[in-house]
């Protein structure tokens, strides 16, 4: 359960890469438990936090650090999201947008439903 990333071209870099990604478009609920929020700019933001296995090679070691405040700069990235039909109150349709972004925009296809996501419990964070 969870999504899946098509790279392409197949032969790229990044699709050698382990990474969890978690995508929150709740507003001030914050519906994942355990998940400490470490800012919050406003109710119509959508959170993006990915994890990338660190396997201590040198190349990585070159790699510079992206402030989360990077992004939060760079609304081009983000046009496509709409902020303005965002809903505080309404989680479902949120992640249904996001999904719906994700997967046109960036080709991640969903691997659970929004109603998986908003199940009762932890969804497996693995699946994010």
């Amino acid at each position: 359960v969870g999504w899946r990333v098509e790279v392409s071209p197949k032969s790229h870099p990044v699709s050698q890469l382990e990474f969890d990604v978690v995508i929150g478009a709740d507003g001030r609920r914050n519906t994942l438990p355990g998940f400490r929020r470490k800012e919050f700019r406003g109710k119509l933001a959508i959170a993006i936090t990915a994890n990338f296995k660190n396997r201590n090679t040198s190349a990585e070691a070159k790699v510079e650090e992206i402030s989360g405040v990077a992004f939060i700069f760079n609304q081009g990235f983000f046009q496509d999201l709409n902020y303005e039909s965002l809903d505080e109150s309404s989680a479902e349709e949120n992640i249904r947008h996001a999904f719906d972004v994700a997967e046109r925009e960036f080709g991640i296809s969903p691997l659970m439903t929004v109603e998986e996501m908003l199940c009762e419990g932890e969804p497996d964070s693995l699946s994010m």
